[in-house]
């Protein structure tokens, strides 16, 4: 791509593609920005969220994080531009004035404006010898003018005049719009260049890639991606820059009909016009800037000159320092259509020599670097790279996110914690070949570790295998279960692996569905003993409630649909909970025995109608609750806190015979063999 002169001609064309461009450049850093973003969050999506991640949950990521970044990227865009001219004032220092101030720079702006016929622009004047001008702002309505002291003082009335159509010009077309968002458009991405995470810059991203061979492509394509974006804005606002220069000097000599004037002006300031500690955004606004080099951003005097000679002929030879034979001969051949080599360079190469960077964001000391890491890399894996697999399984971050335990954080937000956290690999030789990496070694080294509690957890059970007895549930009544009971009140299955602290879940479904009494941590009720008494009226303590709460929920059931259904179905459980926590065996006796009463026996009657017709029924409960469901149905004598049955007084009926005549009706649940 090279910087081609705009010849100035279709200049309503011009003007009314400019609101196009700027909605162009904000949609342009919007698609760099969601494809940046989408490399940099593939790593935390893949290890904490793994069902939004651009590349395991493509769908997800789409539903909700690129809309968050476009909103986000819309706003901080929305925000800049319209701050944009009074930070441009910040930054640049110049000093608004007025006719009391400079009553020549204004007389001659106030001239201009009765004849281009526009708003009056704020007028200021920064104090310095460059000699120079730029226009800026987001409107017509919020842009400013700004002049540099040397060029006021070096310009005649005549030459101050063109240059001033010339901003002026720049303010009508809105070029200043155009330009401000390719200003805010660089401004970011060189931001999101400098902090994006996955740019290889020094060492430390040497030492990641080589223990964790998946940075490696990750680091490459983000510095990839980031520096094409960053290249294409300052490419695309280079070429902007540029051409509208040509149609800005096209439409200054068509106000002031004086080509010659702009000309002495371009002549002029072609040797002063550079301005200390301005910034690139600042001189990509102004009049003249270098032409030549990596941070070229006008093109030549001489190509503007020429490019005035086709629109306005003879005229333009009438300025100062153009009366040279050479020069004019020059101005004669680009008229006629001819060109001089090396006038233009390619942009990208300007570009690659701004940022210092090659096309993958690495700069000369970073390619070593990653070069470096890359071999040392190579020989540390040694064969395992011949095998397909093995790479492929180097390159799963997922695998990363396993070792540092955040399916571990995951499983702490699901419903079904205990099944969740027997869902995931326990085994650490599950997550592939990692043979030559970080991961691998410290997984070696946990498996060894794991090896050698494994081996002192066998000693330990094998002491204890003496004092084992048959795990009969917390109620006590469970038979035939296979699970066996240490001297420490902990679980083990057939005598090999220990399972605890705590009563796994898989017990709990089984005691639900044989015995029908659920699972609850009682803060009263162990042992039968009472808080308070029935009786009992005062702190907020009523037992005589409980007994119509549970009247009205199963009228209520009787009448109403499945929501009616479950709404009872937790209220007889939370009451039943707090009979026996608060109130004791007591408690719990009373309130069975109203749920003797017909009523109660129609509503499970209905439940067990509900369930057995529909196995969609209460399945968003989870398998827990439905198994809960089951037992209310089915076992309603039974369907209590599981240590209100240990703690009652034991029961003839209660054998192993009775237990099995009353185990489950639903399901296909089988004992752990």
């Amino acid at each position: 791509m090279e910087l081609t002169p705009h010849r100035p001609t279709g200049l309503f064309g011009w003007v009314q593609s400019n609101n196009f461009r700027s909605a162009s450049y904000f949609l342009a850093f919007a698609t760099a920005a969601q494809i940046l973003a989408a490399t940099v969050l593939f790593v935390p999506l893949a290890l904490f969220n793994e069902a939004f991640s651009p590349l395991y949950g493509p769908l997800g990521y789409l539903s909700v994080y690129v809309p968050i970044i476009l909103i986000g990227t819309l706003a901080m865009f929305a925000m800049q531009m319209l701050l944009y001219t009074s930070n441009a004032q910040k930054q640049a220092g110049f000093i608004f004035v007025d006719a009391s101030d400079e009553p020549r720079l204004c007389s001659v702006t106030e001239h201009l404006l009765a004849q281009i016929g526009m708003p009056a622009p704020f007028v200021a004047v920064l104090e310095s010898p460059a000699m120079n001008a730029y226009a800026c702002g987001v409107s017509q309505t919020k842009s400013i003018l700004v002049v540099t002291r040397g060029l006021l003082d070096g310009l005649n009335d005549a030459e101050l005049e063109a240059v001033l159509a010339h901003e002026l010009t720049h303010i009508k077309n809105n070029d200043i719009r155009l330009m401000a968002a390719a200003n805010i458009c660089v401004a970011n991405l060189r931001w999101m260049h400098k902090w994006n995470p996955l740019h290889f810059r020094n060492a430390i991203h040497g030492v990641i890639c080589v223990g964790f061979p998946v940075f490696f492509p990750l680091m490459i394509l983000g510095g990839l991606i980031s520096q094409l974006a960053i290249r294409g804005a300052y490419g695309s606002r280079l070429i902007i820059s540029a051409s509208r220069e040509f149609v800005a000097d096209a439409e200054a000599a068509r106000i002031t009909h004086n080509p010659a004037s702009l000309a002495s002006a371009l002549y002029k300031v072609q040797d002063r016009y550079r301005i200390n500690g301005a910034r690139d955004e600042d001189e990509a606004m102004m009049i003249a800037g270098d032409s030549e080099g990596p941070t070229a951003s006008h093109p030549q005097i001489d190509e503007r000159v020429s490019a005035l000679a086709q629109t306005t002929g003879s005229m333009v030879f009438n300025a100062p320092g153009a009366h040279e034979s050479s020069r004019r001969e020059r101005f004669r051949r680009e008229a006629a259509g001819g060109s001089e080599k090396g006038q233009r360079q390619s942009v990208f190469a300007r570009i690659g020599a701004v940022t210092g960077e090659n096309i993958f964001g690495l700069t000369a000391v970073a390619k070593w670097i990653l070069l470096g890491a890359l071999a040392f890399s190579l020989v540390w894996q040694g064969t395992s790279l011949l095998n397909p697999s093995a790479v492929l399984d180097k390159m799963d971050v997922r695998q990363f996110g396993h070792y540092l335990g955040t399916d571990t954080v995951h499983c702490l937000f699901e419903r079904e914690a205990n099944a969740c956290f027997e869902a995931y690999p326990r085994n650490f030789s599950q997550f592939g070949d990692q043979q030559g990496t970080l991961l691998g070694f410290l997984t070696d080294r946990k498996e060894a570790r794991q090896a050698e509690e494994h081996s002192w957890r066998e000693n330990e059970i094998a002491e204890e295998s003496v004092m084992m007895r048959d795990y009969t549930g917390q109620s006590g009544l469970m038979r035939d279960y296979q699970a066996m009971m240490g001297r420490d009140g902990r679980l083990f299955f057939e005598r090999t692996s220990r399972v605890g602290p705590g009563v796994p879940t898989v017990h709990i479904y089984a005691e639900l569905q044989q015995v029908g009494c659920f699972d609850e941590h009682l803060i009263h009720g162990k042992n039968s003993k009472a808080e308070f008494s029935t009786t009992d009226r005062g702190g907020g303590v009523d037992f005589s409630k409980y007994a119509p709460e549970l009247t009205l929920a199963a009228r209520t059931a009787l009448n109403g649909g499945d929501d009616a259904l479950m709404d009872y179905a937790r209220t007889r459980r939370t009451v039943v909970r707090i009979a026996f926590d608060l109130f004791g065996s007591e408690g719990l006796a009373a309130i069975q025995q109203t749920l003797k009463a017909q009523l109660h026996k129609d509503v499970e009657a209905k439940l067990a109608i509900r369930l057995l017709s529909d196995p969609g029924f209460a399945t968003e409960e989870g398998k827990m609750g439905r198994a809960e469901l089951e037992a209310l149905a089915t076992k309603p004598a039974r369907y209590v806190p599981c240590i209100a049955l240990k703690s009652a007084p034991a029961k003839p009926s209660e054998t192993k015979e009775s237990a099995e005549t009353s185990g489950p009706i639903f399901g296909d649940y089988k004992p752990e063999r």
